[in-house]
Order: structure tokens, then C-alpha cells, then sequence
């Protein structure tokens, strides 16, 4: 009837408002975010350099590390961070850093250490708030699911 057609139809309408309220509340949030956006200061960069093998932008000297950590039988725990990809391809970060890696470069990197005797491994800086297109979840689901398979393959 014309009444239950009105009714589906005012229905659809609050969804797509509340779809949209969200959307627009989540925007608000990344736009708050932004502005608190930070970087490590100099004293964690140091601590970094001493007690981690950290790299900015790319993946040199992972060969050579490698090698080394399989000659050691050394137990590996690999973080993988995804705000080292770039921007363009994983936006939904607090810490976004212009001029990371490409996708490509992360997996290879990451097919690469699985190989070493990892015990244990997480995946983080992912902030799905912060990327309202979805992107970035994607590419972190995507990560996780290579990271995975690399490990049973390892």
C-alpha cells in the first residue's frame, strides 16, 4: 500500500541520514586528530637506535640482517607498523609519515623476515576513523592475511 511504501521510504531516509551523521562525526574526529599528530621525540629515536633494527622510508641493511639472525637461530618478534606505508596507500593512521614505503616494498620485506624464526608478530597503527574511504582497513586486512600465510610458509 501507498502507507507502507512511505514508511519503507522514510526508513531508507534515517539510515542514509545516520550513515551520514556517522561519516560526518568521524571526519570531525580525524580533523580533531590532526592536530595532535606527533612525531617521536629525539630521546625515543635514540632508545630505538640502541635497543631496535629501525629503518625509515625502506628497507636497507635487511639482507645483511637477515643473514645474521639466521645464522644466530635468534627467536625474531616482527612489528610491523603500517604507518611506514605511505600516505597515498594507508592513509588511516595517526601518524602518517609522506615519502613511506610502497606496498610492494612492505610485503616483500615481510616475506622476506618470515622466513627467520619468528615466535611472535603483530600488526598495528591502523585507525580506521581516520580513513573514511576504508582503504586503509583494506590494506591492513590484506597485510595481516600475507603476513599470515608467510609465516605458515616460513
Amino acid at each position: 500500500s501507498q502507507l507502507e511504501n512511505k514508511a519503507k521510504a522514510l526508513k531508507v531516509l534515517r539510515s542514509r541520514l545516520l550513515d551520514r551523521q556517522i561519516q560526518e562525526e568521524a571526519a570531525s574526529r580525524a580533523m580533531d586528530r590532526k592536530s595532535q599528530i606527533r612525531s617521536g621525540d629525539r630521546s625515543e629515536f635514540e632508545f630505538a637506535m640502541k635497543h631496535t633494527e629501525l629503518h625509515l622510508f625502506d628497507f636497507d641493511g635487511l639482507d645483511m640482517l637477515c643473514a645474521r639472525l639466521i645464522a644466530e637461530n635468534a627467536p625474531v618478534y616482527l612489528t610491523v607498523d603500517l604507518d611506514c606505508l605511505d600516505p597515498s596507500v594507508f592513509p588511516g593512521t595517526g601518524t602518517p609519515e609522506a615519502g613511506g614505503v610502497s606496498f610492494p616494498e612492505l610485503l616483500t620485506a615481510i616475506l622476506q623476515v618470515a622466513q627467520l624464526n619468528v615466535v611472535a608478530a603483530d600488526l598495528n597503527e591502523l585507525a580506521p576513523m581516520l580513513d573514511p574511504s576504508g582503504v586503509s582497513t583494506a590494506t591492513a586486512c590484506k597485510v595481516l592475511r600475507e603476513l599470515l600465510l608467510a609465516l605458515l610458509a616460513g
